[in-house]
């Protein structure tokens, strides 16, 4: 939720129209659904042949203006499902057979699971590399497998296997693995391999610059972890590092149920915060240097620094989407506008999706972009309808009604998803997001200053001590929230033709808002 910056685009309210970028998008989106749905039956030049017909169909009806509309758009759905066709075609590798020695790089740091380890690595072949989910098997009287970490090469030996499903389990985790860009499994013995130096030659520019942020964002852990610990530890590494390794389970069920789970997930609240604190200090140094007082610089360092924060946390769908909105943001600010539209957010989903049309199956990029969709769209309705009181006269109340508008249109927007992906809708989304939306801004302002005062040693304490405090009491605070009475309701099984259901009344429910508000345009 970009509490912060949807309240401050929506001060004005926004017009719910039919935009065409919008409308351009869905069919692309249907396109890459049908796209997929259908891989294992059609292939990639059938969708070719359909995009060749389809586009001379356009040329043919140009004068027949509605039904051309309705053919580019046609074009448009059979683009996005020759693309993830074609997408899904590069994502089927062959693999060696039998058992080899292989190089390869550790992805991940190695985690204990009982017996084994788990890790990704990178796999190098002759000509092109496979991403690996990896399971070694612990020596407990040695401990070789302790000396294992990330960014690490390694010669092994082994059998590579395509991933397979567990036993008696509804969920496809071969294609889930197949559609994140795992080419097979890998189980060895820990007798079966060593460490050893690797080229990275075969990796390209960006995996490595990507794999050097991992190991930068590693060392930050462990300078945190000099500081605080345990469920404290893991919060402020989840808000501000993208690293939720170190939540346990219990902890995560507090946040789940609570419907806070979205504040350890990084994401536009995180980032416009971030955004906040940037745009404050290039100001200050605005006031030393003649050079930051350009709004042209300022903004320019604005977006390299917040891309630059998105390659050190791994670029999650949620933190793409909130570093594009920002980038277009300050590019529109610097024309002298202030407004983002369903437009906007339209391009942002089209770029991702160029990128990987699969991500759109991703839980985090469906809630994401639900929220703020939702935002867009119920925030400035909800607000008209019900800022009437008086006690909406004074700034604290106002404050607060803010709060607690953004909070329930958002969750008007993911609460399908939610119920359809969880199975349980949580009950005090507001207490909860009253608490978890200050502490979060808290915790940010002081991890910030945690590392920027990394040479300043008791500043730096008082920021930890501070991390220390304000995760304690969100831990604790959710944690006596999760723990009262009907916390969240149990909604069984919702199929997807339900969840389309839902949102058709949504749509409904938001005809009915703007015909009270009788403030609505459509186009």
């Amino acid at each position: 939720m970009d509490t912060e910056f949807i309240t401050h685009q929506n001060s004005q309210g926004i017009d719910i129209q039919l935009y065409p970028v919008l409308r351009l998008v869905i069919f692309f989106i249907l396109g890459i659904i049908v796209g997929y749905s259908c891989s294992t039956i059609t292939s990639f030049y059938f969708w070719g042949i359909l995009l060749v017909a389809s586009f001379f169909l356009c040329l043919f009806l140009k004068k027949k203006k509605l039904w051309q509309s309705v053919s580019v758009f046609i074009l448009v759905a059979i683009v996005g499902g020759w693309y993830s066709s074609f997408c899904y075609l590069r994502l089927s590798k062959t693999l060696p057979k039998g058992k080899h020695f292989y190089k390869a790089v550790m992805l991940t740091e190695p985690t204990r699971h009982g017996k084994v380890m788990m890790a990704d690595m990178l796999i190098f072949l002759q000509r092109k590399t496979l991403k690996v989910k990896t399971s070694i098997l612990c020596d407990t009287i040695s401990k070789h497998y302790s000396t294992l970490h990330l960014a690490d090469g390694v010669l092994l030996y082994g059998e590579l296997e395509a991933p397979t499903n567990f036993a008696n389990s509804s969920f496809d985790y071969a294609e889930y693995l197949k559609l994140h860009g795992y080419s097979a499994e890998l189980f060895i013995f820990d007798s079966q391999w060593q460490k050893e130096k690797v080229s990275l030659s075969l990796m390209s520019y960006i995996d490595r610059t990507l794999l050097f942020a991992k190991v930068l964002r590693t060392h930050c852990v462990s300078m945190l972890q000099r500081v605080i610990h345990d469920n404290q530890m893991a919060i402020v590494s989840a808000m501000m590092l993208g690293d939720r390794s170190y939540i346990n389970k219990s902890l995560k069920e507090d946040y789940s149920v609570t419907g806070a789970a979205h504040v350890m997930a990084l994401s536009g609240l995180h980032l416009s915060i971030i955004y906040s604190i940037l745009w404050f200090l290039f100001s200050g140094l605005g006031n030393i240097s003649l050079f930051f007082r350009l709004k042209e610089i300022k903004h320019f360092f604005l977006i390299i620094t917040i891309w630059a924060y998105v390659f050190l946390v791994g670029f999650s769908p949620s933190i793409v989407r909130s570093a594009l909105m920002l980038s277009i943001y300050s590019f529109i600010a610097l024309l002298g506008r202030k407004k983002v539209s369903i437009n906007i957010l339209s391009v942002v989903a089209f770029c991702i999706l160029l990128y990987d049309p699969f991500v759109l199956f991703d839980v985090s990029f469906q809630l994401s972009f639900a929220a703020i969709i939702s935002i867009l769209l119920y925030y400035p309705q909800v607000n008209k309808l019900l800022n009437k009181g008086f006690l909406c006269k004074y700034k604290i109340f106002t404050r607060i009604f803010q709060v607690f508008t953004i909070t329930l249109s958002a969750q008007i927007g993911t609460a399908p998803l939610i119920a359809f992906y969880f199975s349980k809708l949580p009950t005090y989304f507001f207490l909860s997001s009253f608490i978890a939306i200050p502490c979060t801004t808290i915790i940010l302002y002081a991890g910030v200053c945690f590392f920027v005062f990394i040479w300043l040693t008791p500043l730096q304490w008082l920021s930890g001590q501070v991390l220390y405090l304000t995760t304690t009491f969100l831990n604790n605070s959710l944690h006596w929230l999760s723990s009262l009475p009907m916390a969240s309701i149990f909604v069984g099984n919702i199929t997807a033709y339900q969840v389309v259901l839902v949102y058709f009344m949504l749509i409904i429910l938001l005809l009915v808002i703007s015909f009270f508000n009788r403030e609505i345009r459509f186009r």
